[in-house]
């Protein structure tokens, strides 16, 4: 069975240079929205780095050896202390944030 819930996880290494990094995954069949406050004091730009793998169906997968199905999709997103990010449906996301 799988869990269809909204799940966070910090990425535990820093490997590129950035103030932080977090993965998202929507595993539900529709958009999510995820309410974000950044805290601790630290200064960020006003921009994220933004990889999303999704597909409209949850079991697609990319088979070796085949061309991919799912893509990633590089976008930058507009940040505050406070900001909503929509995660679409059935979809893994890779935020990352530079220091000023």
């Amino acid at each position: 069975m799988q869990n269809r819930s909204f799940e966070y996880q910090p990425i535990k290494q820093n490997t590129w240079n950035y103030l932080t990094a977090w993965e998202l995954v929507n595993g539900a069949d529709v958009a999510k929205t995820l309410h974000v406050e950044l805290v601790g004091g630290n200064k960020f730009a006003g921009s994220a780095a933004v990889t999303v793998l999704a597909a409209q169906d949850a079991t697609v997968v990319n088979e070796d050896g085949k061309l991919p199905v799912v893509q990633p999709m590089a976008s930058v997103i507009s940040i505050a202390p406070a900001f909503d990010y929509e995660a679409p449906a059935n979809s893994l996301t890779i935020v990352r944030i530079k220091p000023l």
